[in-house]
């Protein structure tokens, strides 16, 4: 089998894996060839897409409820961008290679520095319903209106991970949370082909089983990093840096007064300078090219 990563853009893909390139022989526009490489690997080759809610701050704050929305929806349709053909499935796969059940907290040396904390019963209940969504739709079977296709089969998935080291980093840790209960177990029976949807409901019920737990699923999202407030340029504001209440109108005064009083000290300066004022001798070209003999191009300067 060939895998091959859609990096992050699954629909460009589509035109790839259906055409080829163009014709080098031919200037024809638009003229193709079959290609090769897909016709070699037919049914052999899958697409591999990768999906995490946790490196996007937008999703880490969705709400229980709104999360599993976005795997049976915004997931579904991204994966369902390849692999078409003028509406018609290609010859390419599909395949989830990495997925895992953590959702709001983002990996990095600072989460991994702080505190660790006791899952409460809520989100290993959350975490459960998650694992099963997901599972739900990455093995969807593909589904038909009439006689066209509206959704691709997704063929399986890979977990991410099947064990790590730290303990912060649990939500990734296949073994452990099949130890705890948040990784329902699949059936050990390799005879038996029944998919997620069989065993675990559609993605739709799981969804609305959350939507009717929600009072119970309340402070579950948890982010990491923190949301910062933004003002209207979107520029993140640090909490403990309020912005003085001044009004504009008292900026505009101070910089119109600062201008004029700079501008005036300048005129003055030079008029002094005109006439004579200022307590040290003018000096002109012929003085610096023949400079006094009390010193090379040294000024004189009067006593005050």
């Amino acid at each position: 089998a060939v895998f091959v990563g859609d990096s992050f853009n699954p629909s460009d893909f589509n035109w790839f894996w259906a055409h080829g390139a163009p014709k080098v022989e031919s200037p024809r526009e638009g003229a193709t060839t079959p290609n090769p490489l897909a016709q070699a690997t037919a049914g052999r080759a899958f697409l591999d897409t990768h999906i995490y809610h946790v490196f996007t701050p937008a999703l880490r704050e969705l709400e229980p409820a709104d999360q599993i929305h976005r795997v049976c929806n915004g997931e579904k349709d991204w994966i369902d961008q390849c692999c078409w053909d003028d509406g018609k499935p290609t010859e390419l796969g599909r395949i989830v290679g990495e997925w895992t059940a953590a959702f709001d907290q983002a990996p990095s040396e600072e989460l991994e520095n702080l505190p660790l904390t006791d899952l409460t019963p809520a989100r290993r209940s959350f975490l459960k319903d998650f694992v099963k969504a997901q599972m739900v739709l990455y093995e969807q079977p593909e589904t038909k209106k009439g006689a066209l296709v509206e959704s691709l089969e997704i063929t399986g998935w890979f977990f991410w991970n099947f064990k790590m080291e730290l303990e912060q980093y649990r939500e990734w840790n296949y073994l452990e949370g099949l130890r705890r209960g948040w990784i329902p177990k699949l059936p050990k029976d390799r005879t038996d082909k029944r998919l997620a949807s069989q065993l675990f409901g559609s993605c739709e019920n799981i969804h609305a089983g959350v939507v009717a737990n929600a009072k119970n699923l309340e402070g579950v999202v948890n982010p990491y990093p923190p949301p910062q407030p933004t003002d209207d340029d979107v520029t993140p504001i640090a909490p403990d840096a309020p912005i003085p209440d001044v009004p504009t109108a008292a900026y505009t005064m101070l910089w119109v007064v600062t201008s004029l009083g700079l501008l005036g000290a300048a005129l003055i300066g030079i008029a002094m300078y005109k006439y004579g004022l200022l307590p040290f001798e003018r000096m002109n070209y012929e003085t610096i090219k023949d400079p006094p003999a009390s010193g090379a191009g040294e000024g004189k300067f009067l006593d005050i």
